[in-house]
Parts: structure tokens; C-alpha cells; sequence
């Protein structure tokens, strides 16, 4: 459900169940979140955002114009690189994964160094609608490792 702006009631008013309905319960569950998660661990070596082996995660939700996402992920790389986890939108709106919508571990000085990276957006200008959230990967050198991957969206 979105978010509807509250009605102003006025003294004397008789408040009915469907004012209550309209102005409480769909307001509730418009900010409720909707989240996914892949725990698996798989790799790429590609320097332009893909898809892992195991897609996403990913979460559709039907949206004002506004959404707020947390993404979320554990990486690593073979090579002194960076890694990077990315938000890819579809469906009413569309927006491909790039850097500007990501979260990015630091360069890594050994192959042993494994980042736990999160980071939240405050997406706007999107289309009212079903749109569908979506992380995409990509490494800047080397072959990246992403496991713990989380996605959460709340229409806003």
C-alpha cells in the first residue's frame, strides 16, 4: 500500500471506519518494511555490474516517488581491488546499478581482508508504482567474494 496523507478531521465529526482504515492501517503498513536476503557466497570477476550466480536479492514494493533501501554485504577480493554492491531498479522506474547507489569496500591490501559493508539510500524521483530493487556486482580488479548480501526497502 502507499502512503496516504492524513485527513483533517474537525470537531463534531463522526470518525468512521473507513477514514480510521484509510488514515491509520494503510499509513502502517506503507512503512512497513520489505526485505531480502541471499547468505551464499559466490564470485565475479566482471569490472561492469552482473548478476551472481544466485540473482539479487531483490524486493518488489509498490512505491510513491520516494523510497528509503538499506543493501548490505560481506566482500572480499583475490586482488589488491575494491568490490562493489550495487542498486539496480526496475519496473515503474528503471535505474541500472552504478556507483552513485553503492556500497564499496576499501581496497584490500591482502586477499585475506573481508569487509561487512552497509550503507542506506534515500531514493527519490522514482515512478509511483511496482518497482523492483535489485543488487548487482562488480569488482575494479581481481575476483570479488559477496556472501550476507541483504537488501531492505520502505515506500516513503
Amino acid at each position: 500500500m502507499a502512503w496516504v496523507a492524513p485527513a483533517a478531521f474537525t470537531t463534531g465529526e463522526v470518525v468512521t471506519a473507513a477514514k480510521l482504515n484509510q488514515n491509520i492501517n494503510s499509513n502502517t503498513l506503507a512503512l512497513q518494511a520489505t526485505g531480502a536476503r541471499v547468505i551464499t557466497l559466490e564470485t565475479t570477476a566482471s569490472t561492469s555490474y552482473v548478476d551472481l550466480t544466485t540473482t539479487g536479492p531483490s524486493v518488489t514494493v509498490t512505491t510513491p516517488s520516494t523510497a528509503l533501501v538499506f543493501i548490505g554485504a560481506q566482500m572480499s577480493n583475490t586482488a589488491a581491488g575494491q568490490c562493489y554492491a550495487a542498486l539496480d531498479i526496475s519496473g515503474a522506474t528503471t535505474v541500472a546499478a552504478a556507483d552513485d547507489f553503492a556500497i564499496i569496500s576499501d581496497e584490500q591490501t591482502t586477499t585475506a581482508e573481508v569487509f561487512n559493508m552497509g550503507k542506506a539510500f534515500r531514493i527519490t524521483g522514482l515512478t509511483p508504482g511496482s518497482n523492483t530493487f535489485k543488487m548487482k556486482y562488480h569488482v575494479q580488479t581481481g575476483t570479488g567474494s559477496f556472501s550476507r548480501r541483504e537488501i531492505i526497502v520502505i515506500a516513503a
